[in-house]
């Protein structure tokens, strides 16, 4: 089950809302002529204010789980069928029917981009603050988040798996700061992201479908 946790982390951290504001985040800090030292101190800070508003999202979460229905498994329905709901979301945006609204994303993500222009240490880390509570509605991958907690509800390592799967979903965004030694190479993946973010969502909702397909079938083995 660890590397289910791990790789849902992982897939969930690959949002194109995630992944195109890290990109954002870090082009305006070398718009403004900081060096490379500062950009990944910043973009630490950046990322540290994420996981850690996402991980206080886990444990709200995991909070209000023990206060809903004790109808077996109910958690877990709930947060694979929105997991399936989104996954088909995206495959059918990528033929150009969009069935989920964006604007609390949209909203929270422009206000974290206004944030982000200030480019202080803890502009930095507040803007990363609002990009972690913007990623849970992003109609991405907000569905995947939900599921794990329900998987992880009833578990004595519940706080580990937690701990585990956040560090999973900031490392695109690490590895993105960590590549970004110069303007060009940001540059580059910020023009990928715009010119592919389609193809992206298409192939993180097909996933979806079949992370969440494979969880019904363990959930139905589990019962039976």
């Amino acid at each position: 089950m660890v590397e289910l946790f791990t790789l849902m982390g992982f897939i969930d951290g690959l949002s194109i809302c995630n992944i195109s504001l890290t990109a954002l985040f870090i082009s305006l800090m070398y718009s403004a002529q900081l060096d490379r030292r500062t950009v990944i101190i910043l973009g630490l800070s950046y990322i540290m204010g994420v996981f850690s508003s996402y991980l206080a999202v886990g444990l709200g979460f995991l909070a209000l789980s023990v206060y809903l229905p004790t109808i077996p498994h109910i958690i877990t329905r709930v947060g694979v069928s929105i997991m399936l709901t989104i996954g088909l979301a995206n495959i059918l945006s990528y033929f150009g029917l969009k069935i989920l609204p964006t604007g609390l994303s949209s909203f929270l993500g422009e206000k974290a981009v206004r944030i982000m222009k200030r480019l202080g240490f803890t502009s930095s880390a507040i803007a990363g603050l609002m990009v972690g509570t913007h990623n849970l509605p992003c109609a991405c991958t907000g569905g995947i988040y939900p599921t794990f907690i329900a998987l992880i509800s009833d578990s004595t390592f519940k706080l580990p798996y937690l701990i585990l799967y956040n560090l999973f979903f900031i490392t695109p965004m690490i590895t993105i700061l960590l590549i970004a030694s110069n303007k060009s190479v940001i540059l580059r993946v910020r023009r990928w992201h715009q010119q592919n973010k389609e193809k992206a969502k298409l192939t993180l909702g097909i996933i979806m479908i079949i992370v969440g397909i494979t969880l019904l079938g363990l959930l139905y083995l589990g019962v039976s």
